[in-house]
């Protein structure tokens, strides 16, 4: 057979995740399958907070004045855990039914929610006010252009 230019060629991409990433990856994967081998079950209430802080902790990292990032960062911090203890929230009063909504109410937003936030917050907001870069973003979402991660590197 003869090949012709009207054959379509083939084109490297860059991959979506580099080694390191998939070799993270699979030890947590690891570490999961272990802990369901046990029957140890951790729900998913906190991927719920490392979600919304992966999603926009690139635009707070990317503000200059180091108050106003620490602001933002407390403030996406806060949100963040907001929304997971809503999921809590859910699942032991409305899902299992274990324990009433106002006792709920009042045990996670009467201080727990702020112990919480305190905790979250004050060492990372040490790194990120010392060391910037050592806390920088460096993952790509599938959606996001190769150009916009080499600006927020370069911004670091």
């Amino acid at each position: 057979m003869q090949t012709t230019k009207s054959q379509t060629e083939l084109i490297q991409r860059r991959p979506i995740l580099s080694a390191r990433q998939i070799a993270v990856t699979v030890i947590f994967g690891a570490i999961a399958a272990a802990f369901e081998l046990l029957q140890i079950t951790i729900p998913a209430g906190f991927l719920i907070h490392v979600l919304i802080l992966a999603a926009f902790y690139p635009r707070v990292y990317r503000i200059q004045s180091t108050s106003r990032r620490l602001g933002a960062f407390l403030l996406l911090t806060a949100v963040a855990l907001f929304f997971q203890y809503w999921w809590w929230i859910g699942l032991y009063s409305f899902v299992l039914k274990i324990i009433p909504l106002q006792a709920q109410l009042a045990l996670q937003f009467g201080y727990a929610y702020w112990i919480y936030l305190i905790i979250y917050f004050v060492i990372p907001a040490i790194i990120l006010a010392a060391v910037p870069k050592y806390v920088a973003p460096q993952w790509r979402w599938p959606w996001q252009k190769e150009k916009e991660t080499e600006t927020e590197s370069q911004v670091s």
